[in-house]
């Protein structure tokens, strides 16, 4: 297990935006799943009753400017990578493109790519979420 990412995971935890946060402890829960350890587990595996904690705070807009700048490359937003409201985003996405079609395509090229490396690019995210809003939105007016 990656002690390094859940760390860093349990940090993110911390954050004013609730979306953020559990988005985080979600992600945390779903690595423990993968490896099939428990919090017991991972707690005890410090040797030390008496575990202490120390979270460095940065704002939003602080992590947000270090990941534009690159300074934060390892740092990727969380809503790139929260696999449920994504494949809930191409599922439903999915159902409405004809197969064989230009967009089609498109969603299937990135579908792969979000697969293989667990996360999606901003301009990704900002196509496929405008195609769901909008899909959305059809659904509702119907």
């Amino acid at each position: 297990m990656d002690r390094d990412k859940l760390v860093k995971l349990l940090s993110l935890t911390t954050s004013d935006n609730s979306n953020e946060a559990l988005s985080a402890l979600r992600m945390a829960n779903a690595m423990l799943s993968r490896e099939g350890i428990t919090w017991g587990e991972v707690l005890a595996a410090s040797g030390d009753p008496n575990i202490r904690i120390t979270i460095q705070r940065e704002t939003p807009r602080e992590k947000y400017d270090a990941y534009t700048s690159g300074s934060g490359s390892d740092w990727t937003p969380p809503h790139l990578t929260d696999k449920v409201a994504i494949e809930r985003m191409f599922k439903t996405l999915f159902a409405g493109a004809q197969a064989g079609t230009d967009f089609h395509n498109f969603l299937t090229d990135v579908h792969v790519k979000f697969i293989k490396y667990g996360s999606l690019t901003q301009g990704q995210f900002n196509a496929i979420n405008r195609h769901y809003l909008r899909a959305n939105a059809q659904y509702r007016t119907r």
